[in-house]
């Protein structure tokens, strides 16, 4: 699941906006805002272009595309 926080400030350390990041990606104007509306995945393709064109190191790729999406507090066990 993507964490879309991390993936904005990504995006604004690179001085993109969505639209020029759609755009320098190879994608229509209306691409990323279509992914964020429908909080749909990002294909492998489409998560190497973005952490090229924003210069995403392997650990940043992690961090925002591949989010932990598990509430750790409900799978602690009590006492």
């Amino acid at each position: 699941m993507t964490n879309w926080a991390k993936f904005d400030t990504a995006m604004s350390n690179a001085g993109m906006t969505a639209t020029t990041l759609s755009k320098a990606c190879g994608y229509s104007h209306s691409w990323l805002h279509n992914k964020r509306k429908r909080n749909a995945d990002f294909t492998s393709t489409e998560i190497t272009s973005i952490c090229t064109v924003l210069g995403v190191d392997r650990s940043g790729r992690e961090d925002i595309f591949f989010a932990n999406n598990v509430d750790l507090q409900s799978t602690e066990e009590t006492a």
